[in-house]
Parts: C-alpha cells; sequence; structure tokens
C-alpha cells in the first residue's frame, strides 16, 4: 500500500483516547481551485455490493490509524485549548453539510478528496490506479478542521496534522480507520451501542456495518433523528440507493432506517 510517511501496516484494536439550526455555504469552503459552488456532477454509480473480502478489508481499513496515532501519542507536539464539544461537533456538520452541498467527489474534487486522505497519510489512489476509500478519513478531516477553526488555527495539512493529539484526548479517536474509531470509543467509554436508550445527538459519528455481520465498515455524522430513520452526512458514498453505500466516492446526505446495519455511535458531547 502506497504511503506518504512510511505508514506502518498495522491496527490499533484500542485506544485510550436535533437537526441543524443553518449550514454553512458550500462557497465558503472553498479549499482549492477545484471546489466551487457551481451545480456538480457527482461520481458515477459504482455498483451497489457489499459483500467484503479479505482484499476488501484489507485495502479499507486494516492498518490505516497508525498515521493517526504517531500524531496522538506524540507528547512532543502541543496539546490546543480545549472547545466545547458541542460546538465542535456542530461545526462538524457544518462543514459536512457544506462538502455536501458543493456535490465534492473524488471525480469532481480529487484535490479535496486528496488533502481528506493526505490528513492520515494516505493517497488519492492505490499503485493500481483504484481509489482509496475515504469516509473515515473524510469525517476525521473535517472534525480536526473544525477544531482548528474553533481555536483560530490555520486549518493547512501541517496544522490539522498538529492537533489529532488534541482531538484525539479531548473528543473521539481521529482516524481513517472505521474499527479504530469505534475501539478507540469503546476504550473511552464513548461508545453508544445502537438500540440503546440514549438517542443520538447531531454531530456525533455513526457507524455501520453494510455486510449485518458486525464489522464496522462505514461511518458518517448525524444531522438529525427520529424513531424510524437518521439523517446523516457520509463520506465516500453514493447519492442514490442503487450506488455502493461504502464506497460511492461522493460526499452527500443520506436518510438511513434505523436498523441493525447500524452499530453505534460515538458520543462527542
Amino acid at each position: 500500500m502506497k504511503s506518504r510517511r512510511g505508514f506502518l501496516k498495522c491496527s490499533l484494536s484500542a485506544a485510550g483516547i436535533g437537526l441543524l439550526s443553518g449550514s454553512a455555504r458550500a462557497n465558503d469552503l472553498i479549499l482549492n481551485p477545484d471546489l466551487s459552488d457551481e451545480v456538480l456532477f457527482s461520481d458515477p454509480e459504482t455498483p451497489q455490493t457489499e459483500v467484503e473480502t479479505l482484499k476488501d478489508l484489507e485495502r479499507t481499513d486494516l492498518g490505516f490509524s497508525a498515521f493517526s496515532w504517531g500524531f496522538a501519542a506524540n507528547t512532543k507536539v502541543p496539546m490546543y485549548p480545549r472547545v466545547d464539544a458541542e460546538k465542535v461537533a456542530k461545526k462538524l456538520v457544518n462543514l459536512s453539510l457544506a462538502f455536501a452541498e458543493a456535490g465534492v467527489s473524488r471525480i469532481t474534487h480529487p484535490t479535496t478528496v486528496s488533502r481528506f486522505l493526505r490528513t492520515f497519510g494516505l493517497d488519492l489512489k492505490y499503485p493500481d490506479g483504484t481509489y482509496v476509500p475515504y469516509c473515515a478519513a473524510g469525517l476525521n478531516h473535517a472534525l480536526c478542521r473544525a477544531f482548528c477553526e474553533l481555536n483560530d488555527l490555520e486549518h493547512d495539512d501541517n496544522t490539522v496534522h498538529r492537533v489529532i493529539r488534541s482531538v484525539s484526548e479531548y473528543y473521539t479517536f481521529p482516524s481513517s480507520s472505521v474499527r479504530d474509531i469505534k475501539n478507540a470509543a469503546e476504550g473511552k467509554g464513548r461508545w453508544i451501542p445502537n438500540g440503546s436508550t440514549v438517542r443520538p445527538k447531531e454531530g456525533w459519528p455513526i457507524v455501520f456495518s453494510w455486510n449485518s455481520r458486525g464489522t464496522p465498515n462505514h461511518v458518517g455524522v448525524v444531522i438529525g433523528s427520529d424513531v424510524k430513520n437518521i439523517e446523516t452526512v457520509e463520506y465516500n458514498t453514493s447519492i442514490t440507493t442503487v450506488g455502493s453505500k461504502r464506497n460511492g466516492g461522493v460526499v452527500a446526505r443520506r436518510v438511513r432506517k434505523n436498523d441493525n446495519t447500524i452499530l453505534g455511535f460515538v458520543k462527542i458531547y
């Protein structure tokens, strides 16, 4: 697997680490010339095949957290002031909604998606030319960026890397591995299994298992919920029901049935 940072192929198994009142405009999020608020075409729909092979697991999840863990565990990286967790969660929602509104996808906005992945030492594509999945990388890039903005920090690549330690300590482990997001939340007592009496809140990460075998393989962020459905923004999904739910290439708003495909939530506040 190609990496920018001598990335180690290992998996972190555990780490100690209502609806919007308004949304950010998409053109407030222009990160680079290929992001605009024009009407955009998203990725061609990837066929909806959620059958998981060992190769799929290796390419979508295993070991992706090593880069994050290097920053989270590095005591030489400074700790930044804590920001109210609810404010961070709602800023995450606003940023994610703006990316969805802009129609961000790896076809229309490769520079933006590359930046999501670069936050975690990953490239846009594998050496064979296929795309690297980015649901967790996109979500957690936005989480780190939310923290930066609320601390009046720049959100360049270097600063986003440097806040990983603070975000991990205060809220949740920002990783490109869905498994490690769940494992770290369990380790910090922040994991809320679906079906519990706790209702998910706006800005909480939501973890899915599309193969219904309990394997965490997709993540999004909650923007609203009722008894039957949960409204989300998801990175690397599809804009229709016929595309791949966890590797469709697009940032999009979705409404998901509250069923056993939802494993649970990360309680940020």
